[in-house]
């Protein structure tokens, strides 16, 4: 009972934490900076400091203390790690791990070191990925943003006492459709009993008499091929204003996607119970999959960025549903020197 409640608990905090980052997402406001954008108020008289959505940093480390997963397979929370790297205005790649932070965070893994009635291994979870976006096409337009009004020397009640207002400036944006590419690797846990039951299906022994055991798990692996789109808004602008406002600016790279994804390789591990190993190869896997969400970060020396994700994993039939949250914190960044970018305007 313990266990039920502890897991519960982890549960419920997960999915808690999933959706609040979910609504802090600044996603719907981003979609809302479109040319047609207007403002109730007179803009203050401002200064472009500078304007180029081209000149942005290209070297993305990213700690990430946080992500949450809850799916029909598994529920883990952990950290990971990530980077990014943009080559002019050709491609992006990068590459992430994570993984949980220990038994406790992994429901299915604690529950096979407590209850298990077979003796298989029980590895960490663990998902890698490596992929990269072809820039289809890559080109800059005028637009608009909303910045928030702020002053430093609004303090205290000062501060609390003010109707906060953001002004629309007039700037560029860039706007990259993308082709996506690239492979996962995926390790977790499995509650055997969990997916028989789902599948209508159960396991035999070598001659044939049915398993009647309510604590088994084994280990799945899965190798995931994926392919898709993405489109990119990406903006780096700074303004000063002539009035009271400190400078403002708005510099973030927000990215929607959707891939299909295959599974080439679908690994179940045979459960070794006391008697004899039992094979798992009645249970139905499932190859193909897909996935659709958006990441945001900001070009920033040190900032912050997210990733919300949801969709059909590959892996085995009626338990891939999944969604995922990550927060990056602290994200770095850096400018290479790689050449200069060669925009659309410049190539013609």
């Amino acid at each position: 009972m313990q266990r039920l409640t502890f897991n519960n608990t982890i549960l419920n905090c997960l999915r808690s934490i999933f959706f609040v980052g979910l609504w802090l997402l600044p996603v719907a406001g981003a979609v809302a900076q479109d040319d047609q954008a207007q403002s109730d108020e007179e803009v203050p008289h401002f200064m472009t400091m500078y304007d180029d959505p081209y000149d942005i940093r290209n070297l993305y480390l990213h700690f990430q203390p946080f992500f949450g997963e809850v799916g029909a397979l598994n529920v883990v929370g952990g950290l990971g790690i990530e980077g990014n790297y943009y080559h002019k205005n050709l491609f992006n790649v990068w590459l992430a791990f994570r993984t949980s932070y220990g038994k406790r965070f992994d429901i299915n893994r604690d529950a096979a070191y407590r209850n298990a009635t077979n003796s298989n291994n029980f590895p960490l979870y663990m998902n890698v990925e490596l992929g990269g976006t072809y820039h289809f096409r890559d080109e800059m337009k005028e637009s608009t943003s909303k910045v928030l009004l702020y002053s430093k020397n609004l303090k205290g009640n000062d501060w609390a006492a003010t109707l906060a207002r953001d002004a629309v400036i007039p700037g560029k944006v860039r706007n990259v459709i993308g082709i996506r590419l690239g492979g996962i690797f995926h390790n977790s846990v499995v509650n055997i009993n969990n997916v028989l039951a789902a599948q209508g299906k159960e396991l035999s022994y070598s001659d044939g008499t049915p398993v009647i055991n309510e604590n088994m798990y084994s280990n799945m692996n899965v190798f995931i091929i994926f392919a898709g789109a993405s489109y990119s808004w990406i903006r780096n602008f700074a303004v000063e204003f002539s009035e009271r406002w400190d400078p403002s600016g708005d510099d973030q790279i927000l990215t929607p996607f959707f891939d299909l994804m295959f599974a080439p390789a679908i690994t179940l591990a045979d459960v070794q119970l006391p008697s004899e190993t039992v094979s798992a190869a009645s249970i139905d896997k499932m190859a193909f999959g897909f996935r659709g969400g958006v990441a945001g970060k900001f070009n920033r020396k040190l900032s912050w960025g997210y990733t919300a994700e949801m969709g059909l994993r590959p892996g085995l039939k009626k338990s891939g549903f999944y969604l995922m949250f990550k927060m990056s914190f602290p994200l770095w960044a850096k400018k290479l020197k790689v050449g200069a970018v060669v925009t659309e305007e410049e190539s013609e």
